[in-house]
């Protein structure tokens, strides 16, 4: 494929004083209960011929209300079911499908993955895009960025586009009959950007917008992670028992419109780095927004940040169910090798560098070592006692 924009999300050395500010949003954002009954007017914008790709899950919980709204909008569409994974195998066989039916627009449905792929699809045929989440685990719906795997699911690259999605639509009716988990998930990517932003925003740290951030995004990163800590336990009970609440409304706006405005024009820093350096490790059990939970609490002692300020954010996570230790991750404390990776991976190839001061390998290895223990102490009896 040409036009590649391949990319590394690590910083350039920040000497960027004469750098623009730049801030990226969704053409488009719409959000709640029942929304999807107005797809095809919404949609209707981008064209009057779709490909819809998703997971079969995904598509089966939007289908009735999503089609039904497209015939009355007089719009065709084909479907296809996406393979599960964002590779650039998967990518190239959707887009000559798209190719051969001549396709005006592309819809990407499901959680981020299906949605990265939509995004790259749309890119390479150079056609607008809207994008349907079934889940608000991640902030990848507004973003101009795609996270692409090699097929045996190892990280590979980012692909980053000169647009954002045209169309964002979130109906909460179906995030709310989604698994917690990953409503729960979104909200520990969320927090960690709040903290990122701030970083980046000290900094002067280049963004993926591709200039230095604006103080609205970091605004915004700092009011998701306030709507959080104070709704997101009320939208865990709502989602557990199957009911929309307006804590599920402002949780998921959190997770996924201010959030996604947060990491994308305030910028990523030391929390999502964890990712990336867990990722190495070839463990895939722990969803994306709980590894950045994790790596928030590193963030925030790397910071030394108050006391107090540590102790609500693991209080809050271990209220809602997200990691405050490294064995909910799956690695033992005393694997020292696991961790050192993890460490240097995060330095190497994430965004660490975007702190607002030098940062080395072993400072992340001792803050990860720190966050551990200190974790540990609070989710048992002994949490007392710190």
């Amino acid at each position: 494929m040409k036009d590649r924009n391949v990319k590394t999300l690590k910083s350039e050395e920040i000497a960027c004083s004469n750098l623009p500010s730049v801030a990226a949003f969704p053409g488009k954002y719409i959000q709640g209960p029942g929304s999807l009954n107005q797809a095809g007017e919404f949609f209707g914008s981008l064209g009057d011929k779709f490909l819809i790709l998703g997971g079969m899950r995904a598509l089966a919980a939007v289908e009735t209300s999503l089609t039904n709204s497209l015939k009355i909008a007089g719009i065709s569409w084909i479907t296809e079911v996406f393979a599960g994974e964002c590779t650039q195998r998967e990518i190239e066989r959707l887009v000559s499908l798209g190719q051969k039916n001549d396709v005006m627009a592309v819809i990407g449905i499901g959680g981020g993955k299906a949605i990265d792929t939509a995004k790259a699809v749309a890119h390479y045929l150079d056609k607008p895009v809207g994008i349907i989440p079934t889940v608000a685990s991640t902030d990848a719906p507004t973003s101009a960025i795609s996270v692409v795997y090699t097929d045996d699911g190892r990280f590979s690259h980012y692909e980053c586009y000169k647009r954002n999605p045209d169309i964002v639509l979130v109906d909460t009716e179906i995030i709310t009959k989604a698994p917690i988990r990953f409503l729960v998930s979104g909200m520990g990517g969320a927090i960690g950007v709040s903290y990122e932003a701030e970083a980046c925003y000290r900094s002067g740290a280049k963004t993926t917008s591709g200039g230095r951030s604006f103080l609205l995004a970091v605004q915004c990163a700092r009011m998701a992670r306030k709507i959080l800590l104070e709704y997101g336990n009320m939208a865990k009970l709502s989602a557990e028992n199957g009911v929309w609440s307006p804590a599920i409304e402002r949780s998921v706006e959190a997770n996924l419109l201010l959030s996604g405005i947060g990491f994308e024009s305030g910028g990523l820093a030391l929390a999502h780095s964890i990712y990336h350096g867990y990722r190495s490790l070839g463990k895939k059990n722990s969803l994306h927004g709980e590894v950045v939970a994790f790596g928030t609490l590193v963030e925030i002692l790397l910071e030394n940040r108050p006391k107090e300020e540590l102790m609500q954010i693991i209080n809050f996570f271990k209220d809602v169910g997200l990691p405050c230790t490294l064995r909910q991750l799956g690695i033992e404390r005393n694997n020292k090798h696991e961790i050192e990776k993890l460490a240097n991976i995060a330095w190497e190839q994430g965004t660490a560098s975007n702190m607002f001061f030098k940062v080395d390998p072993n400072q992340i290895i001792a803050s990860i070592i720190l966050a551990d223990r200190i974790g540990s102490m609070i989710t048992s009896s002994l949490g007392k006692r710190f």
